[in-house]
C-alpha cells in the first residue's frame, strides 16, 4: 500500500461527517495507479487522537506515506499523533492539507513540525504527482502547491493553476456501504465570488494563483448524473451541496443553470432532497417561480449569508448584499415556502449596542428569529485575512489568539464580552431542545409537501410557526434585555431569574405537548402511507 489517507471526525458529527476531499483524492490516486486506502477515525473528542486509531492498519497496509487533513480544532493533535507514527515507523513520510494550511502554510508547517509536506489548493493534480515523487525518490522542489521541509528549513514551492473540475474522476464513496450518514455531500462548485473580510474560501483558491478565477463550477448535467449514481447504488435520497455559493454568478447564466439542474432531476424522476447555499444579492422577485421549480425538483433547505441586519456592518465584513436586499431574500424564500436559515454574526470586535438594537429590529422583521445559535455567535478571526489585519491594527488580538483559537480577541466595548456570555446562557433553556425539534418538523413538513399526498400538514405546519414564532418573540426580547441592561450598568443582576421570566418552564411544556400531539396526530394519520420516506 502506497497511502494511507485518515479522515478524524467527532462523535457529535458521526451522522453528517463526509470528508469528500479526502474521497475526491482516493478516486485521484486510483486513476494514476498510486494504491491508496481511505478509512475515517471517529473519537468522542479530538484530545483523544492517538497511533492506536491506525496501529492496526499501519500493520495491515504497511503504508510509505499517511495523509491527515488537519483544521483549527484537531491541528495540535493531529500532530501529535504524527510524532508517535514517526518514532513507530521510522521513515514513513506525513501530509497534510485543508483550508488550514492554504491560508496559513508557513504559519501551520512551522508551528507543527511533525508534518513533513503541506499542500495549498486543491489537490486534485497535486497528491498524485507529489506521491508519486515521494515514491520514487525523486527531488519535491518542482512539485508545484506543496510547502514541505529541506535540511532543516521549510520551503515553499510555487503555486499550482486552479483545475478544470470536469476533468477528474468522481469521489470514491466506498464508505457508503459500510456507513449511513444523514446526507451525503456533493461538490458542484468552488470559491465563492464575494470578498467577505472575514472569510478564508475565496482566499484559499486563490492562493494557487493570484489571478484564479473566485468562482468555479461543473457541468450542471454531471452533478445530476453523480446524484443519480449515489441514489441508485447506495440508496441515498437526501444531499447537502456544500458550495459556498452554488448559483453561477455569470450574469444571464446562473440561473438558467438553476434552472436546468432543477429540470434535469425532474425530467428523471429523481426522488431526492437537497441543500444548498445561496447569496442573498443573486435573488430577486423575478425569481419567484424558479424557486417554486427548484423546491419542486427536491429543495428543501437554503442557507443564505445575512451575517447581519445592520448596514454599516455589512460594509465593514465587505458584504454585497444590503440590509434590504436581505430582508427581501429572507422574505422571498419564506412566501416560495422554502425552509430557510442564515448565517449571522452578532459579535465581532467592534459589535456595538446601537448594532445590537438594529439587529433586533432586523430580525423583528424576518418571519423568524427562533435560531439561537444566531444570537451566541462569535466571529473566527484566521490569520492574513483582511479583518485580521484590521484587528491586529487596532490591537484587539489577545495573547492566546493563535492558529488553534481563531477567538482570541477582546471587543472593542468590553461589554460585549460580558453580553455574549449571556446569551449562551440561552442554550441552557428546554427551549433549545424545542427550537431543535421544530427544525426537525420543518424538514418532515418539506418533504411531505413535495410528495403532495400526506395529509393535514398544513395544521401540524400552522402549530410548527407558532412554535417558532413563540421562541423568536423570547429571543428578541431577552436581547433587547441584555441591551437595557447594559445601557443601565446593571451587568450585575440576577440573570437566572430573567432568563426563568422570559423563557418559563409553563410556556414549554404547553408549546412542547401542543407539537408532538400534533405530530403524533399527523403521523397516526398518514399511516397508511410511507411516512418512513419523510421521517
Amino acid at each position: 500500500m502506497d497511502v494511507l489517507l485518515v479522515s478524524y471526525y467527532e462523535t457529535v458529527d458521526a451522522e453528517m461527517f463526509e470528508n469528500l476531499g479526502l474521497e475526491i483524492i482516493d478516486a485521484c490516486l486510483s486513476a494514476k495507479n498510486i494504491s491508496s486506502k481511505l478509512i475515517y477515525k471517529e473519537v468522542d473528542s479530538f484530545k483523544n487522537i492517538s497511533i492506536l486509531d491506525i496501529e492496526e492498519y499501519m500493520e495491515e497496509y504497511k503504508p510509505k506515506i499517511v495523509a491527515i487533513p488537519v483544521f483549527y480544532p484537531n491541528v495540535r493533535y493531529i500532530n501529535n499523533m504524527l510524532g508517535e507514527l514517526k518514532e513507530k515507523y521510522p521513515g514513513i513520510v506525513t501530509i497534510s492539507g485543508g483550508a488550514l494550511v492554504s491560508q496559513s502554510p508557513m504559519r501551520v508547517m512551522e508551528t507543527y513540525s511533525n508534518i513533513d509536506i503541506g499542500t495549498i489548493g486543491e489537490g486534485e493534480e497535486t497528491m498524485p504527482e507529489l506521491i508519486s515523487y515521494v515514491l520514487n525518490n525523486k527531488d519535491i522542489s518542482t512539485v508545484a502547491g506543496i510547502i514541505w521541509r529541506r535540511d532543516g528549513e521549510v520551503v515553499m514551492n510555487e503555486t499550482r493553476p486552479p483545475v478544470q473540475l470536469d476533468n477528474y474522476p468522481l469521489p470514491n464513496r466506498e464508505i457508503l456501504s459500510k456507513k449511513k450518514f444523514k446526507y451525503v455531500r456533493i461538490s458542484a462548485s468552488r470559491g465563492c465570488f464575494g470578498v467577505c473580510k472575514f472569510c478564508v474560501e475565496s482566499r484559499t483558491f486563490k492562493a494557487q494563483q493570484k489571478q484564479a478565477s473566485r468562482w468555479r463550477g461543473r457541468n450542471i448535467i454531471s452533478v445530476v448524473d453523480e446524484i443519480e449514481e449515489i441514489k441508485n447504488k447506495y440508496g441515498v435520497d437526501t444531499f447537502n451541496i456544500i458550495d459556498n455559493s452554488f448559483e453561477d454568478p455569470t450574469p444571464g447564466e446562473g440561473k438558467e443553470k438553476l434552472r436546468l439542474f432543477a429540470e434535469e432531476i425532474l425530467r428523471r424522476n429523481l426522488d431526492i432532497f437537497y441543500t444548498v447555499f445561496f447569496r442573498c444579492e443573486t435573488f430577486n422577485e423575478d425569481d419567484y417561480e424558479l424557486l417554486l421549480l427548484l423546491k419542486k425538483s427536491g429543495l428543501m433547505y437554503a442557507f443564505l449569508g445575512v451575517e447581519s441586519g445592520c448596514d454599516s456592518t455589512l460594509r465593514l465584513f465587505s458584504k454585497i448584499a444590503k440590509k434590504q436586499q436581505n430582508l427581501d431574500t429572507i422574505r422571498l424564500f419564506e412566501k416560495a415556502d422554502i425552509y430557510i436559515g442564515y448565517g449571522f454574526i452578532l459579535f465581532h470586535p467592534y459589535t456595538s449596542i446601537a448594532e445590537i438594537k438594529e439587529n433586533i429590529e432586523f430580525l423583528k422583521e424576518v418571519p423568524y428569529a427562533e435560531n439561537m445559535l444566531i444570537y451566541t455567535n462569535k466571529m473566527q478571526i484566521f490569520y492574513d485575512v483582511p479583518f485580521y489585519n484590521l484587528v491586529q491594527r487596532d490591537g484587539l488580538l489577545t495573547s492566546d489568539f493563535s492558529i488553534e483559537n481563531p477567538f482570541g480577541y477582546r471587543f472593542q466595548d468590553e461589554r460585549m464580552g460580558w453580553a455574549l456570555e449571556q446569551t449562551v446562557k440561552m442554550l441552557d433553556t428546554p427551549f433549545k431542545g424545542l427550537w431543535k425539534y421544530s427544525r426537525y418538523i420543518d424538514s418532515v413538513i418539506q418533504k411531505a409537501k413535495k410528495y403532495g399526498t400526506y395529509v393535514n400538514m398544513e395544521q401540524l405546519q400552522e402549530v410548527n410557526h407558532r412554535v417558532k414564532k413563540a421562541i423568536s418573540v423570547m429571543n428578541l426580547e431577552y436581547m433587547s434585555k441584555l441591551v437595557e441592561l447594559m445601557e443601565n450598568d446593571q451587568m450585575d443582576s440576577d440573570m437566572k431569574a430573567i432568563i426563568d421570566s422570559i423563557y418559563p418552564q409553563e410556556q414549554y411544556d404547553a408549546l412542547d405537548l401542543e407539537l408532538k400531539q400534533m405530530f403524533k396526530k399527523v403521523i397516526f394519520q398518514n399511516r397508511k402511507q410511507d411516512v418512513n420516506k419523510i421521517l
